[in-house]
């Protein structure tokens, strides 16, 4: 894959039907050991889906992917991202998954392991603020809604 990040975004711009069209032939061109890229794609395939369970089926597979990430592998497609500071995303994107599909308990423990992560964000360079702000205050939204018990898509 010669630049993936700009094949994502290319994709990405595409209206609705064409832009799951393209990611899923992003997906098939990546190699099963391109754990980096898959898990990237899976990221972002994710948020495309029409269901819940569609969406939290991608994420999950991203999260599984991360498994296997080399700070190298991803700082290929993405320079400056590393696993660590990746991960806290992951883990966000399924616990708001679970939430949404009323798996509240699976929501919450997705959140602590997500939290354990929230560290490698300490040393981060001032770019990533707002990044990291958006990530953090994921965190404290999706806390508050798994606590109250809620399913709602947007409060």
């Amino acid at each position: 894959m010669t630049d993936l990040i700009s094949e994502l975004t290319t994709a990405l711009g595409l209206a609705a039907g064409s832009r799951a069209a393209a990611l899923d032939r992003l997906w098939s061109a990546l190699p099963a050991d391109d754990h980096a890229g898959r898990c990237i794609v899976a990221h972002y395939a994710a948020d495309q889906q029409a269901s819940v369970d569609d969406e939290i089926a991608w994420d999950e597979l991203a999260l599984a992917e991360s498994a296997q990430l080399t700070d190298d592998a991803l700082a290929a497609i993405q320079p400056g991202l590393t696993v660590e500071s990746f991960l806290p995303s992951l883990y966000l994107n399924v616990a708001d998954g679970y939430r949404r599909a009323r798996r509240f308990d699976q929501a919450a423990a997705q959140l602590e392991l997500g939290r354990a992560h929230l560290g490698a964000f300490d040393d981060a360079p001032p770019e990533q603020s707002g990044y990291i702000e958006m990530i953090r205050g994921g965190y404290a939204r999706a806390a508050d809604l798994i606590d109250r018990r809620s399913s709602a898509t947007a409060e």
